[in-house]
């Protein structure tokens, strides 16, 4: 992981006084704001809710502490799990359950007098341009489903009968951690995309790979946040037991019966022509842009799912740690443990993926010549007869080069 500051932390944005708590609600995408004719509110940023500016109003606004502070959206033993990471640690923390949810970032205010009204806008550019916007009735946002290692710009406005007034542009890092989600009826489910690559000029783009347990269970407001909130185009099960998504007919499904591992008759050097068509389609599945965002499960989400979402990020250019903790955190899950029987422990799952990791490593040879990328290109053009041009698309997709 990169060496990012992961400080526990809550931030408070105070718009100088208070008023009363009622609700808050987001609009997505759409606002409306100017620039001008605008007034200024003192804010200041605390770790203590109850340590607000009472004072008069001054037309400066004050930061303590300073702005670009890191958020961590996890608690708790996931947080710990990758914050104290190496392998196998899981056997430390895993208890059957669900520990991986993620924890939205808060942002709370008050004002001196009553407000109609508040809108929070959040951008991920510094003039705030294509902005989120949230219609607010109280002085608190939950925020909810943001990218992992991200800095956002944020700023609060007032709405008063006769002028809006303006908190000045803030903003926050949210931490180098996996950005888990939470999709109810489902388990141990996450987005993969946000890691760097091992020389640090891309990124893997996020909100487009997504992993998980089986969807069997979706609740109606799962669903409904699969195909509304993260878009999902594609469905990839690889049980190949199933022939309809629970996502509905407005999703592409592709079911296969997919490999897993290293060293066995299913494993990745596997010469059984039904497992190599199988690992092609998976792959190719990820070749046509037109599949994105996808998600890809098993039943547990964590062997055969882990196998290739390791193919894939590898082949991008993530290695070591990233690639560990991505797979590891499914034994912090229910459907990562087998829903819940702890059939098989953190010891075994670390022997077998490591067993697997060596043998792509090693594609080319036990002589380090070659990088791990480089090493699982060659296995997809040499055992399964990917094409340059799959390979390049799947590159070109999922790589962001970092500015």
């Amino acid at each position: 992981m990169k060496n990012i500051l992961l400080r526990i932390t809550l931030f408070t944005v105070v718009l100088s006084l208070c008023s009363s708590l009622i609700s808050c609600r987001g609009i997505g995408d759409e606002h409306a704001h100017e620039t001008t004719g605008f007034s200024e509110i003192t804010s200041n940023i605390n770790d203590d809710k109850n340590n607000i500016n009472n004072g008069p109003y001054v037309p400066t606004i004050f930061a303590v502490p300073t702005d670009e502070q890191t958020i961590p959206l996890l608690s708790g033993n996931a947080y710990k799990f990758c914050t104290e990471y190496t392998p196998g640690i899981s056997e430390k923390y895993w208890d059957l359950t669900d520990q991986y949810y993620p924890e939205p970032a808060t942002i709370s205010w008050s004002v001196q007098t009553p407000v109609n009204y508040y809108t929070v806008l959040l951008s991920q550019k510094s003039d705030m341009s294509e902005a989120q916007s949230f219609v607010c009735l109280s002085e608190e946002l939950k925020i909810e489903d943001l990218f992992m290692g991200t800095q956002y710009y944020y700023q609060v406005l007032a709405h008063y009968d006769s002028e809006t007034v303006k908190s000045r542009i803030f903003s926050f890092v949210t931490a180098y951690l996996p950005r888990t989600v939470y999709i109810e009826g489902a388990s141990n489910t996450r987005d993969f995309g946000g890691y760097y690559t091992a020389d640090g000029k891309y990124r893997i783009k996020q909100g487009v790979l997504y992993r998980g347990g089986h969807i069997d269970d979706l609740t109606d407001a799962g669903r409904d946040k699969m195909l509304n909130v993260y878009g999902i185009k594609t469905e990839l099960d690889l049980r190949g037991t199933k022939s309809k998504s629970p996502l509905g007919d407005s999703v592409n499904f592709v079911n296969v019966s997919g490999p897993y591992y290293q060293g066995t008759s299913a494993g990745l050097a596997t010469t059984n022509e039904a497992y190599l068509n199988a690992l092609r389609t998976e792959i190719r599945t990820f070749a046509d842009p037109a599949n994105y965002p996808i998600f890809v499960h098993c039943a547990h989400g964590r062997d055969r799912t882990g196998t290739i979402v390791f193919l894939i990020l590898a082949l991008c250019g993530v290695e070591g740690t990233d690639l560990w903790i991505d797979y590891e955190i499914s034994l912090l899950s229910y459907a990562g443990t087998d829903g819940g029987k702890g059939t098989y422990n953190p010891a075994s799952r670390k022997t077998q993926f490591q067993a697997f990791y060596n043998y792509v490593q090693n594609y080319l040879g036990q002589n380090n010549r070659y990088s791990l990328a480089e090493n699982t290109e060659a296995y997809m053009k040499t055992h399964l007869g990917i094409t340059d041009a799959e390979i390049a698309a799947i590159r070109s997709f999922l790589m962001e080069e970092v500015k």
